[in-house]
């Protein structure tokens, strides 16, 4: 899982850095918010990020709030604050901002560890429902096309799909939904198609039904 760390303390940023390492998580280091935030808002923004209140270009709270705005394509990532005030207010205004979590400096090395799991978890549930959402878009779209108006020709009977391509209906029907075929003959085209197999098995018909 993806961490991206924003701090302009080098020392902070080094400590983090070991823990990192030995919890095996893959980290990326930046010391302002504008980095932060141009990795948070790029084609493959991290999972988990954990931004310093204070930063130059731009704060922690600042980032979270440009983030949540922004959105990422359906990608979420889970916003740690970190900062040395741990009054109700910043508290307050942090959340406010988008940030899921805070933890305050000097923190303990297992409550970091314990709220980048917290982080995981909500990471891993929201690719869960985002799979099921579109799993179920996928049906969606199966079922309103096979519920549409179906372009069939009245001659040959084959339907043309949304690219214009004219397909057998039962082609169709098979590739848009669970339904499979299995091919017989139906009494009216066996009498005229197969005029004496028609003969013969309604006389064998009537023989059963006289014995």
């Amino acid at each position: 899982m993806r961490v991206l760390v924003a701090d302009d303390d080098k020392q902070y940023l080094t400590m983090i850095g070991r823990y990192m390492d030995r919890w095996e998580f893959d980290i990326e280091t930046v010391d302002n918010g504008g980095q932060a935030l141009k990795i948070l808002q790029g084609p493959t923004p991290p999972d988990i990020a954990i931004l310093d209140w204070n930063m130059p270009v731009m704060t922690g709270p600042e980032v979270c709030r440009l983030v949540r705005n922004h959105g990422a394509g359906g990608h979420y990532t889970y916003l740690i604050l970190i900062t040395g005030n741990t009054s109700t207010d910043y508290i307050i205004q942090g959340l406010d901002s988008g940030a899921d979590d805070y933890i305050a400096k000097p923190f303990d090395p297992g409550e970091l560890f314990a709220r980048l799991n917290a982080g995981r978890r909500t990471v891993m549930l929201h690719r869960t429902l985002q799979d099921r959402i579109s799993e179920l878009q996928r049906a969606m779209k199966h079922i309103k096309t096979l519920q549409g108006l179906l372009p069939i020709c009245c001659h040959c009977k084959n339907v043309r799909d949304d690219s214009g391509y004219w397909n057998r209906i039962e082609e169709y029907i098979t590739q848009h939904s669970d339904a499979d075929f299995t091919h017989s003959i139906c009494p009216d085209c066996l009498k005229t198609h197969y005029p004496e197999v028609y003969e013969r098995r309604k006389k064998r018909n009537a023989d059963t039904q006289d014995v």
